[in-house]
């Protein structure tokens, strides 16, 4: 299978390189595994689970990529990034599909070995094959067959908690990852009766420390709602107090104002009355207003120019 890169145009970004490495090294152990990872995945659970912590952080990452991918700007670069994280889903559900082949593989091997034991169980003992011919004595048995009691039941205990260790529930992405859901319903109904039977034992304290978390979520909103409406107040409190203070300071503007609307008032009725002056007397009356005008800057100039020289 082809391996995306990032593409040149776009500056890179460590989600991005994290993620496409991490599917780099998926491929490489599930897809294309030597004799040793194989044989290993294909007999521990536990390297299966690391595994699947392994997928289930790169679909965590595509995730979050999936989530960023519309604040990416220009346009080009979001197509880009939009198929590429489509590339990249397509990888992941190819890796899912192959580690659930691999997960029932080791489960029909666990199967196999759990049944292995139980025909070693099933079998006759060597005292009950050779009853006709031979009559046990006390103290016949060896120490050799209850070491290989032992070590049959120490097998079936391992592939009793391979089994249970396989039906736990995976927390996968569901909505991202339908098929991964599909194909692990199988063994999320496993451990549906084990949940119920401990749910019943378990409610009971989680309820109430649900309960003692809301209850003190709950004061702390009170708590808070109090202190914000103390804070109004003293601030509604000091308005009132800062605008009694400048109320004064209000009507003084106020009256003055209202003088000068006053002033205002006289000065043009004065230009009025002057203006009935001026005009009212018609043609001669303008004549004269400018003989006297004329008449004033004459007499000013003499006093200006001429007075000074005349001497007493």
């Amino acid at each position: 299978m082809a391996r995306l890169s990032t593409p040149g145009a776009r500056a890179p970004d460590h989600t991005s390189l994290n993620l496409t490495r991490l599917i780099s090294r998926l491929q490489n152990t599930l897809l294309e595994p030597d004799a040793e990872t194989s044989r290993r995945l294909r007999v521990s659970a536990f390297e299966r689970r690391k595994v699947e912590a392994n997928l289930e952080y790169a679909k965590t990452l595509l995730l979050r990529l999936g989530q960023d991918s519309p604040n990416v700007k220009p346009q080009p670069n979001r197509q880009d990034a939009q198929s590429d994280l489509q590339a990249k889903k397509q990888q992941l559900d190819a890796l899912d599909a192959r580690l659930h082949e691999l997960n029932a593989a080791g489960q029909e091997y666990d199967d196999n070995a759990s049944s292995e034991g139980e025909d070693l169980l099933g079998e006759d003992t060597p005292s009950e094959s050779i009853g006709d011919s031979h009559t046990p004595v006390a103290g016949d048995t060896t120490d050799d067959d209850d070491a290989d009691y032992q070590q049959i039941l120490s097998e079936r205990r391992a592939a009793a908690q391979a089994s249970q260790t396989e039906s736990q529930p995976k927390n996968a992405r569901d909505e991202l990852f339908p098929s991964s859901l599909r194909a692990r319903h199988g063994e999320a109904t496993t451990g549906l009766d084990t949940a119920q039977a401990t749910s019943s034992s378990t409610s009971a304290p989680i309820t109430e420390s649900l309960m003692k978390h809301h209850r003190a979520e709950q004061e702390e909103l009170t708590t808070s709602l109090l202190s914000m409406a103390q804070a109004l107040k003293a601030s509604s409190q000091s308005f009132s107090q800062t605008l009694e203070s400048e109320k004064e300071t209000v009507d003084r503007a106020g009256d003055g104002l209202d003088r000068n609307v006053t002033g205002l008032e006289a000065a043009s009725k004065r230009m009025g009355y002057l203006r009935q002056m001026s005009e009212g007397k018609g043609w001669w009356g303008r004549m004269m207003l400018y003989a006297w005008i004329f008449g004033l800057m004459f007499a000013a100039f003499f006093i200006v120019a001429f007075m000074p020289k005349l001497r007493f």
